[in-house]
């Protein structure tokens, strides 16, 4: 009758009889000798009990007792001291012979080992852990590798930047995920499962060899293994984790800066070799200099980029860069970055100061009330083969037969001329090493209007020959018409005319030079008007300005509708109204009297927060969606309203007005007198508040409650689920 035992076995609680527990005890003895001039002696002992433990677990099946024959399964798959190279003899020769014997009364055999290393070459299914001896951030990509069968870590780091930088950020996420549930890989059990590797008494001391190595190389190195020196502490765990996150979101956007400033490194070298004919006409240096300008240009924003490579390259792929590089290059940066700026000194010196030339056009031979100014040379864009190169002002630049051209570079400015004749002049602004040279240099420019007929012809080109420098030349064309005549721009040069807001008249409708091709405008007293524009109520006009609050005064028909551009159009007796602006604010009146034919008005605009009608025909308001709006209609005016009011609609309805009103809103709040009605039961309201006089009738719809006052004869109804409070 054999002794029932509670032990437990690396961790695992196992019930054994006495035979299997002296078995085991002689076995674990025998390996604990004989890994006793070991440094790793306990920590091997660990692995190679929590390994037992699961084997015995697993032989004994449904048993609830450790039996004899379980521990020796177990330990032919573990394997005997005596079967591993080396002394075996250090055992106690007493242990041997009882494990011998022991061995002899069981049912299975032991195994002798031939043709094994150091118990049966069993394989577990592999298991993913962290590799933290062999990690940079936190052995995520390690345990990766091993997982996979790869020799090589860095090939997952650098499928780990990749993707990160591929999803913009998104695999960062993912990563941390794997960071806090793959658990790390602590013993060599572990890491050996972590690759699929047996696991054994041999397979674990080697495993745990090979550790110890790395170890010892790592401190040799001045490393040590800083991750069981931080992890000692929940504070030091915690501030090692904060910094390998931190080390790897310096990797990322290190990887992405290399990403974009490469990127835009090659796209700087494909805009010069673009831009490279027009570089000595620009730069005020000579032509070897701007070259070596633009290389040391190159060099300041590239070295940065290669630098960053080669940090890349050592934190991720453990790449040490020579010093003689590092050194090279950050002396060849330093060289370039001073060179440069010594090179925008001497330059900028050169364009320290500018000066202005005036010029008189002279315009005597101009007979006609009207001048009409066109481009001199103009070609179709579509014809300009030879065009390299757009410029900011929305002109072009291009080489032409050896020669630089600029074109649409001009600004006009209209204004009223001091005299009973048309005037003209050019005011040339060039920058020079002193005001004399920057004179010279605007002299030197050859450009100049002519007139031809009763046209001013304005270049369209600024030619600068093969040896000339533009220095930063402005051109600006001021042409003075006299009260009473008038200009016209073509439809090529208008987009650079203009005149000062005062110099237009004050009913000009915002109908300005530069956005009105072809059209005549004639200079009044009050300032330049567009004789030939469209004006208000005409079919075709357009205005920037927008209105939202309007008043209706007369008998006329008014339809308004929602559009980004305001317009309006009167078809009817357009000389019978009058039309007031002020502000946002437009007022249409017939003053009292009757139009000659029935009229009709439509406008557009953007918002509409007011309208004011007395006496006026059908008013149709559509499509609009405003925070709040107020209505006020009185006389016998009729609207129907199709309009949404987020906040609050206000409804004000006297004399013998009527309102259909659809939509939906907040709050509706209304005021009915006199033989006024309105229909909204379909605005569907969330609360409504109102107040009934006279005659008047009404029709709502409440969602939440409304609040009536009515008074005389007045009828209010309220429609919907919302409550109902009534004061009459």
């Amino acid at each position: 009758m054999n002794k029932i035992l509670n032990i437990n076995l690396g961790g695992h609680a196992v019930t054994i009889d006495d035979d299997a527990y002296e078995y085991l005890k002689a076995y674990l003895e025998n390996i604990r000798r004989r890994f006793r001039e070991s440094d790793g002696r306990d920590e091997i002992m660990r692995d190679v009990e929590d390994r037992l433990g699961e084997l015995v677990n697993q032989y004994k099946g449904n048993n609830t007792i450790v039996m004899l024959p379980h521990v020796e399964s177990a330990i032919e798959v573990m394997g005997k001291p005596e079967d591993f190279g080396g002394d075996a003899g250090a055992a106690d020769t007493d242990t041997t012979n009882t494990t011998t014997s022991a061995s002899g009364s069981g049912n299975s055999s032991s195994g002798s080992g031939s043709g094994m290393t150091f118990g049966q070459q069993i394989k577990t299914g592999k298991r993913l852990y962290r590799d933290e001896s062999d990690a940079v951030i936190s052995g995520v990509c390690s345990g990766l590798s091993a997982y996979f069968g790869l020799s090589e870590p860095l090939w997952m780091r650098l499928i780990f930047v990749l993707l990160g930088i591929i999803s913009a950020g998104f695999w960062i996420p993912v990563y941390i995920l794997l960071l806090i549930i793959v658990p790390p890989a602590k013993s060599a059990a572990e890491r050996l499962e972590m690759k699929g590797q047996p696991i054994n008494v041999d397979s674990i001391a080697q495993e745990f060899q090979q550790g110890y190595e790395r170890l010892s190389e790592r401190v040799s190195k001045g490393g040590g293994s800083r991750f069981a020196r931080n992890t000692a502490s929940l504070s030091g765990g915690c501030l090692y984790l904060m910094s390998r996150l931190g080390l790897g979101f310096l990797i990322l956007i290190a990887a992405s800066l290399v990403l974009g400033l490469g990127s835009a490194w090659v796209a700087s070298m494909v805009a010069f070799f673009t831009a490279e004919p027009y570089i000595n006409y620009f730069s005020p240096l000579s032509a070897g200099w701007n070259y070596f300008g633009v290389v040391c240009l190159f060099l300041v924003l590239g070295l940065p980029v290669v630098s960053l490579c080669l940090w890349l390259a050592n934190t991720v792929f453990r790449f040490k860069s020579p010093t003689w590089l590092k050194s090279g290059l950050g002396g060849t940066w330093v060289f370039s970055l001073v060179s440069l700026i010594a090179l925008f000194a001497v330059g900028g010196r050169s364009l320290r100061v500018g000066s202005t030339v005036n010029k008189t056009v002279d315009m005597s031979d101009v007979r006609s009330d009207t001048l009409r100014v066109r481009w001199a040379d103009f070609q179709n864009e579509n014809n300009r083969d030879n065009i390299r190169w757009q410029w900011p002002w929305n002109g072009d630049v291009f080489v032409e037969d050896e020669q630089l051209i600029l074109r649409e570079f001009l600004r006009i400015r209209v204004r009223k001329s001091a005299s009973d004749k048309f005037e003209a002049r050019l005011d040339i602004r060039a920058r020079g090493a002193n005001s004399t040279e920057a004179m010279e240099n605007a002299n030197q420019s050859g450009f100049m209007p002519m007139i031809s007929g009763d046209a001013l012809m304005v270049p369209n080109k600024l030619k600068l020959e093969p040896n000339g420098k533009w220095r930063v030349h402005q051109m600006t064309l001021y042409i003075g018409v006299p009260e009473g005549k008038s200009i016209v721009f073509d439809e090529n040069i208008y987009h650079v005319a203009a005149a000062e807001y005062d110099d237009y008249a004050p009913g000009n409708d915002e109908n300005y030079i530069s956005k009105s091709p072809g059209m005549m405008y004639r200079m009044t007293k009050e300032g330049l008007n567009c004789a030939s524009c469209p004006s208000l109520g005409d079919a075709n006009y357009r205005s920037d300005r927008s209105f939202e609050k309007f008043i209706f005064e007369g008998d006329f028909e008014v339809e308004m509708r929602e559009d980004d551009e305001f317009s309006i159009r009167i078809e009817g007796d357009k000389n019978g109204l009058e039309t007031i602006r002020s502000g946002d604010k437009l007022t249409i009146t017939t003053n009292g009297k009757p139009l000659a034919s029935p009229t009709k008005i439509s406008i557009t605009t953007s918002t509409l927060t007011s309208v004011f009608a007395d006496e006026t025909g059908l008013i149709t308001i559509r499509g609009f969606e405003e925070g709040w709006a107020s209505f006020t209609i009185k006389g016998k005016s009729k609207v129907k309203a199709f309009v949404d009011a987020s906040d609050h609609l206000e409804v004000s309805l006297s004399d013998q007005a009527t309102m259909e009103l659809s939509g939906k809103g907040g709050d509706l709040k209304l005021n009915l007198a006199d033989n006024a009605v309105l229909d909204a039961s379909d605005w569907r309201a969330e609360s409504v508040e109102g107040s009934a006089t006279g005659s008047s009738k009404g029709r709502v719809y409440a969602k939440d409650n409304a609040r009536i006052k009515s008074f005389d004869t007045a009828d209010l109804r309220v429609e919907g689920p919302g409550d109902v409070e009534r004061r009459d």
